[in-house]
């Protein structure tokens, strides 16, 4: 078992609500959310999500996926993703693996 999954309803105030998340949130790094801001511009509150270290993705369809990995727990092997799936995004956040493969590396 590499990690655990929950679903949220609306993550950003989730991870406000929960202190220990921003805590052990995995650092993500700040040129990603520079890729962020160059993609989808002013459309996407980019700050909001590198404050709460929140990945996003979109699919073609407009779907958005919001997730939040925290730092490995037992030596560097178990985390949890906290998501949230809006207007029907049916992916797993793909996108993202590389950024969260590298982000882990300098836990």
């Amino acid at each position: 078992l590499q990690h655990a999954a929950f679903a949220c309803r609306d993550l950003p105030a989730t991870c406000d609500q929960l202190a220990d998340v921003a805590r052990h949130a995995l650092p993500i790094p700040a040129n990603y959310y520079d890729d962020l801001l160059a993609r989808f511009g002013g459309e996407l509150d980019v700050g909001q999500l590198q404050r709460r270290q929140l990945l996003y993705d979109r699919d073609p369809q407009g779907g958005a996926f919001l997730h939040l990995y925290t730092r490995p727990f037992t030596a560097g092997r178990f985390f949890f993703e906290l998501t949230e799936r809006r207007a029907g995004y049916a992916l797993y956040g793909a996108a993202n693996a590389a950024v969260r493969l590298a982000a882990m590396q300098y836990c």
